[in-house]
């Protein structure tokens, strides 16, 4: 079938029994703009969970002053002259800056008549 036909083909037609609470129900469930709204409230709800973490530790191991052509002076590997570092780094959070990261997700996150369950009031 032509692309044409299928953009201009009629809807299928409502079956005679459909009530107000079915419509709302097919609404709910094959409604795009619903269904984006509803992407919007979780997003903005994992923002604010999110946001009240604290910074993580980072691990960092490294080995520098490696000889690419493999002249790394005689012996074994322990006796070869390499620099090798762990360290471990916190960063820490000053002037309040996980408050007001909280803050903002939590204003972003207050959208009038959005719940979290239905995306609708």
């Amino acid at each position: 079938m032509p692309i044409a036909a299928v953009a201009t083909s009629p809807a299928p037609p409502l079956t005679a029994g459909l009530t107000l609470a079915d419509a709302f129900k097919r609404m709910r469930t094959h409604d795009l703009n619903l269904a984006l709204a509803q992407t919007s409230v979780e997003q903005a709800t994992a923002d604010v969970f999110s946001a009240g973490e604290r910074p993580n530790a980072t691990l960092s191991y490294g080995t520098s002053k490696i000889n690419p052509a493999g002249h790394n002076g005689p012996g074994t590997l322990w006796d070869k002259s390499f620099d090798t570092f762990v360290s471990i780094s916190q960063p820490f959070e000053r002037s309040g800056k996980r408050e007001h990261r909280m803050a903002e997700a939590k204003g972003r996150s207050q959208t009038p008549g959005a719940t979290p369950t239905t995306g609708v009031a």
